[in-house]
């Protein structure tokens, strides 16, 4: 992956560690083909690389339900993460969620021509998991590829509206389940 800017080394450490959750074929296509970076931004970070609006992420740091931890710009082919994502997830010991590879989701879209808006509509509107996947397509597509990757313990069951576990996907949304099983082989 390229570091484009790294606040904090620690950070980039651990975003590597996930990376290797993430099969090679597919690194090839978003990091090689694609070119996809990776911004580590300080939570004092004011403004969106994507929309250029003002973006004020401490207003949304007391309502879990709107955090930010990070976000993914086609413009810029580069998924942003707050410096404090990770450490917020590791905190509260969410271990069926990922921002990074909700983000990484969206940079594979991209990579592969906005897969989700063509031969994958059909199984990407309103088939989210929740009612954050539902929101669109793009949400849709990211959300799964967080969940099939991730792989969380175990027997661990979620204890968030946003956690979810591979086998739900695989109920919910076998079409995307095993497209991503497929990207593995």
């Amino acid at each position: 992956m390229i570091y484009e800017r790294v606040i904090r080394p620690e950070m980039a450490r651990k975003i590597n560690h996930m990376l290797g959750k993430i099969p090679q074929g597919i690194r090839q296509i978003v990091e090689f083909k694609y070119g996809a970076k990776i911004y580590i931004c300080t939570r004092n970070y004011r403004g969106s690389f994507f929309t250029g609006e003002d973006y004020d992420i401490e207003s949304r740091l007391d309502d879990p339900d709107l955090l930010t931890l990070a976000h993914f710009s086609p413009p810029e082919r580069a998924i942003f993460m707050y410096d404090f994502s990770i450490e917020e997830v590791e905190r509260n010991q969410i271990l069926a969620y990922d921002p990074f590879l909700h983000e990484y989701g969206h940079a594979l879209d991209f990579a592969l021509g906005e897969i989700s808006c063509h031969e994958l509509y059909e199984y990407c509107h309103q088939r989210g998991l929740d009612w954050y996947g539902n929101l669109n397509v793009y949400e849709c597509f990211a959300e799964a590829f967080a969940t099939y990757f991730l792989k969380p313990p175990e027997n661990y069951k979620p204890r968030h509206w946003f956690e979810h576990l591979p086998t739900g996907l695989k109920q919910q949304n076998p079409v995307l389940f095993t497209f991503f099983k497929s990207l593995e082989e």
